[in-house]
Parts: C-alpha cells; sequence; structure tokens
C-alpha cells in the first residue's frame, strides 16, 4: 500500500489499530481478549497544520501518538511519513526519522533527567544523531533556548533551577492555581505556534501527561523504536 499523490500531505495515518492483549495464566498464558485502545484511526496532517486529538480521558489519544512514532509497533494499519511508511521501517530507519517526528511532553519535571543541565538535555538528540561538530551543537543549543524565550546562557543550569517563567517556577505555579494551569498551556500553545510558523513544521497536540522512568534515562533519545 502506498499512500496517495498529495505533495503537501506531511504525515498519513491508515486504519490504525492498537490492540493490547488480555491473557490468562502463569505459565501456560493465552489470549482472551483485547483492549481496543486505537482503533481504525485515520487522518491527514498537512504541511504547516496544527491537528487537535479531542476526547475524554482513557480514548487512546496518547496511544494514539505514541502508536503514530512507533514507540508502540500497531496491531495494524499504516503511517506515513511522507512516501516511507514507518509501520514497515527498520530500526535505523526509524532512528532517522526521529530527527524529524518528536513526542513534546507537558510535564517538565517526568520528561527531563534532574541530572542533566538543560544545555545536555537539548544537545543530545543533535549528538546522538552526528549533528555538527561540538561546537556547532553548543550554538545551536543557544539559538534553540533563544527560540523559545529562553535565556541562551542557561545552558549550564539544571531543570530545578529555573525561576519565574522558567520550567521549574511554571510547574509550581501550574501546582498552586488552575488559572495558572490554562495561562501555561496558552504560553505553550504561544510558542508552538511562533516555532512552526518559523520551520513550516506540523503539530499533533495533546502530548501524554506522564512517562514511564525509563523514558527519564539519560539515554532516552537514542533509543529506536
Amino acid at each position: 500500500m502506498t499512500p496517495d499523490n498529495d505533495n503537501n500531505v506531511l504525515v498519513r495515518v491508515v486504519e490504525l489499530k492498537k490492540y493490547f492483549p488480555i491473557t490468562r495464566g502463569i505459565i501456560l498464558q493465552r489470549e482472551v481478549g483485547a483492549v481496543k485502545a486505537v482503533d481504525g484511526v485515520t487522518f491527514d496532517i498537512h504541511k504547516g497544520e496544527t491537528l487537535g486529538l479531542v476526547g475524554e480521558s482513557g480514548c487512546g489519544k496518547s496511544t494514539t501518538g505514541r502508536t503514530i512514532l512507533q514507540l508502540y509497533r500497531p496491531t495494524s494499519g499504516h503511517v506515513y511519513y511522507g512516501d516511507v511508511d514507518l509501520t514497515e521501517a527498520r530500526a535505523d530507519t526509524l532512528r532517522t526519522m526521529r530527527r524529524n517526528i518528536q513526542i513534546i511532553f507537558q510535564d517538565p519535571y517526568a520528561s527531563l533527567n534532574p541530572r542533566m543541565t538543560v544545555g545536555a538535555i537539548v544537545g543530545e538528540p543533535l549528538e546522538v544523531h552526528g549533528i555538527g561538530a561540538r561546537k556547532d551543537r553548543r550554538e545551536r543549543v543557544r539559538e534553540l533556548l533563544r527560540l523559545v524565550g529562553l535565556n541562551p546562557y542557561f545552558t549550564n543550569r539544571y531543570p530545578h533551577e529555573f525561576s519565574g517563567a522558567g520550567i521549574g517556577g511554571i510547574v509550581r505555579k501550574v501546582r498552586s492555581s488552575k488559572t495558572t494551569e490554562t495561562a501555561v498551556q496558552a504560553c505553550f500553545t504561544k510558542t508552538m505556534s511562533s516555532t512552526k510558523r518559523r520551520s513550516s513544521a506540523s503539530v499533533r497536540p495533546n502530548p501524554p501527561t506522564s512517562v514511564s522512568p525509563r523514558s527519564r534515562r539519560k539515554r532516552s533519545f537514542a533509543q529506536a523504536g
């Protein structure tokens, strides 16, 4: 199966399904059913477009995102990035594609390694994918911090050392006020929209609200598929 000939489509999801098996038995396990977390989802994301998935808690929004990125391998269906079918891609191909497709987690304390500096966290994907020399990567990290409104010279700070409008301050304010939580979400959306305009990226909002401890390990960005 190949995607339709539409050069403006960046991501195409076709009849995507993700079922989690239900098993019985301890030694000899047998499948007695399945949880249909994602069941036949189809949509397109065009270049420069923002697509939002809306639904109640537990309806499969986050699972859809993880399955699109092949963090969960789908039960069936296809996910095309350009003309590449991610569901049939090998691990080395997926690693290359992850330079262009990523998840942005909502909770910085759940997604940022507290033992790594901000510069190391932002620069790690560049190092993993072998992009630029060390000096070029440092300059690129400063440029990215500047792009999202952070001081580019705070690369040696740790996530918990930010205050005010920084990462730590935002989290503390969100915990104390639902109104501030809405404001932070609006700030996040504004930053993403600005970044999208500058880079012509496409966005699928609704990042997961939590991640497993495994994703906090230092080399998490190096894991492919």
